[in-house]
């Protein structure tokens, strides 16, 4: 596994086998941590506007905890800000270390590696983002507030169906049966846990291809069954490494 992920739960897992605990209440900040959140996240909002970049906050789900327990895998998740975890894991990560580190919020990245038979494809970020500008990665994202109701995964599947139609106008309909969870990782970059996913498509690699929001990527990279040459390996981010190493134990 890539050196700049560290494993947190290794799979492959049917999404039936994944099971979610849902703690109710925000991140514990004290007052100094809270205060130190809004003021840095103000300063990277006139960062990020000043460089024409792209930076939301929003409504989260962090993940608190993962756990195999036999062929189940057990999520323990709450409620976040995108500001807390860019404030407290990411940008700031050495003050709360050192002042706040139960204040440490861990957003969770929830993404798919689309794959048809022995091919995959990966998106190129805009070079207007924040993180990983011009690599090529899952598609996916930072995962939305869940609704915290019942114990399943039919959240998690959702909203990687929500961010396929919007990234790829990739529709249920042309998706093979339910996605597979090969792993959950942390970027040891980002600091972020990261649920990977792997969902065969009946669409032809080169269709969805043409799909690709161009607000989104700057292009695609289309990957095969034998491990991509050093260029391409560099492009790719430490979790779509994780994901194409992942791919290559399923039959």
């Amino acid at each position: 596994m890539d050196t700049d992920i560290e494993v947190l739960a290794e799979g492959p897992f049917g999404a039936e086998r994944v099971r979610v605990t849902w703690v109710h209440g925000p991140a514990v900040m004290s007052s100094a941590a809270r205060e130190m959140v809004q003021r840095r996240w103000a300063h990277y909002e006139q960062e990020a506007q000043a460089a024409g970049k792209s930076l939301f906050d929003g409504k989260i789900t962090r993940l608190i905890a993962a756990e195999r327990e036999g062929n189940t895998l057990e999520l323990t998740m709450g409620p976040a800000t995108y500001s807390e975890f860019v404030v407290s894991t990411l940008r700031d990560r050495m003050w709360f270390m050192a002042n706040e580190p139960a204040a440490m919020v861990a957003a969770t990245g929830n993404s798919v590696l689309i794959t048809q038979g022995d091919g995959a494809i990966l998106g190129v970020r805009s070079r207007r983002v924040s993180a990983y500008a011009g690599r090529a990665h899952l598609f996916g994202g930072v995962l939305d507030l869940l609704s915290g109701g019942g114990r399943s995964a039919a959240g998690l599947v959702e909203h990687l169906e929500r961010e396929l139609r919007e990234e790829l106008s990739l529709i249920r309909e042309e998706l093979v049966g339910e996605p597979r969870l090969l792993a959950v990782v942390r970027d040891e970059f980002l600091m972020q846990p990261e649920l990977i996913w792997q969902w065969e498509t009946h669409a032809a690699l080169a269709d969805v291809a043409q799909r690709v929001d161009p607000h989104e990527h700057d292009g695609v990279v289309m990957l095969g069954r034998e491990r991509p040459g050093a260029e391409v390996w560099a492009q790719m981010t430490p979790v779509a490494r994780a994901a194409w190493l992942g791919w290559q134990k399923m039959p």
